[in-house]
């Protein structure tokens, strides 16, 4: 079945912390099939830890959300990622760091 939404990061952690936006992210989730990449994965599981939070609460979270795939972060896509921030980032699109 192909994926509908991918979801990052920023997205799965509006949904648990019931932030701005997670009406929209919990639509989603209930009427697409979504995925999300392991590195955004491992971006929240750090958040969670940070506050307290276990894995299991993030399996548990996504399970709930039902987020269908985690995919996996291969070499071609890391090299595709770091060309789309550097052009999308005089757009504004990302935080400069």
């Amino acid at each position: 079945m192909p994926v509908d939404y991918i979801l990052d990061a920023s997205a799965l952690l509006a949904l648990i912390g019931t932030e701005s936006g997670f009406e929209k992210v919990a639509r989603i989730l209930c009427t697409r099939h979504t995925a999300i990449s392991s590195v955004n994965c491992a971006e929240v599981a750090g958040k969670l830890y940070a506050s307290g939070r276990t894995l299991v609460a993030l399996k548990n979270r996504c399970q709930q959300a039902s987020i269908d795939d985690v995919v996996p972060f291969d070499e071609d896509q890391a090299d595709t990622c770091g060309i789309l921030k550097a052009s999308s980032r005089p757009l504004g699109l990302s935080p400069q760091q």
